[in-house]
């Protein structure tokens, strides 16, 4: 019994945090009692799934220490794990257009004068005057 609250406990928040990540079988089962959350833009996105993890391992902690057995927080472990790999998703994905970003914006020179490979000169926006 409990084991089975804590499984559909943990995936009505994976529904909340990370809906795209809920297991098929999941899906077909509880698909009508799951709520659909609104979009949530990136950057809060980030900071909600941030702020949830630190809960969530806090949670995990105290279950711990209140002697429940690896078997009862094994979904929540997951669950753990699941949000974490969203987070550093979301962070490369971040990178990854904030390097797109800098690329468009900033001129960046190309000295070819070695005949093995070319040199990236910075930007003028980090030249000394």
């Amino acid at each position: 019994m409990l084991i089975n609250t804590i499984n559909v406990s943990s995936w009505l928040i994976l529904n909340a945090l990370v809906p795209k990540a809920l297991p098929d079988d999941v899906i077909k089962r509880y698909e009508a009692q799951f709520v659909r959350w609104p979009e949530m833009l990136p950057p809060v996105n980030r900071t909600v799934l941030t702020q949830s993890l630190k809960t969530l391992r806090s949670f995990i902690s105290s279950l711990l220490e209140a002697q429940f057995t690896t078997t009862h927080v094994q979904p929540l472990i997951e669950l753990c794990m699941t949000v974490r790999l969203k987070v550093v998703s979301d962070v490369i994905d971040k990178g990854v257009e904030n390097i797109c970003a800098l690329g468009a914006k900033e001129n960046w020179k190309q000295d070819f004068s070695s005949s093995i490979a070319a040199k990236t000169a910075l930007p003028d926006f980090y030249e000394n005057e």
